[in-house]
């Protein structure tokens, strides 16, 4: 299987959203700047592989690269970034539901309410001893 592939087709998302007007998350009105973006497939991959270990950067589960082929999962690799534009460094992949829940949400408050949901949960327990996943590819 072409581990590279989920990565391109997420390149493409990346630069179709990074022409789209979108919610600032500072100022929550419509920015209509093209977002700037230096990303590549392979950054991308190096990313997700081996600096977040397959894991969504919000949620920290494990992902499955190949759900970006299914329309409209939410477990789908997504691209959310962290500043401005879509730029090396600035950038984390996690899932679309984390990514559309987080959209103008700033980073300390979204995580303060991942940590209630968990806690609501029980997900200590899952993260501390997860289940034994399936190889992902």
């Amino acid at each position: 299987m072409n581990k590279i592939r989920p990565f391109e087709k997420l390149l493409k998302n990346v630069i179709t959203n990074a022409c789209r007007p979108s919610p600032t998350r500072l100022s929550n009105e419509p920015s209509y700047k093209e977002k700037k973006v230096d990303l590549t497939a392979s950054y991308l991959m190096d990313l997700f592989f081996k600096e977040q270990k397959r894991k969504c950067h919000w949620l920290e589960i494990e992902l499955n690269p190949q759900w970006i082929f299914e329309s409209n999962h939410p477990l789908a690799l997504s691209v959310d970034r962290l500043d401005k534009d879509y730029l090396k460094g600035e950038v984390v992949i996690c899932c679309r539901f984390a990514n559309l829940g987080r959209n103008v949400c700033p980073n300390d408050k979204f995580k303060d309410i991942l940590r209630y949901m968990k806690s609501q949960w029980g997900w200590d327990n899952y993260l501390y001893n997860p289940p034994i996943q399936e190889e992902l590819f």
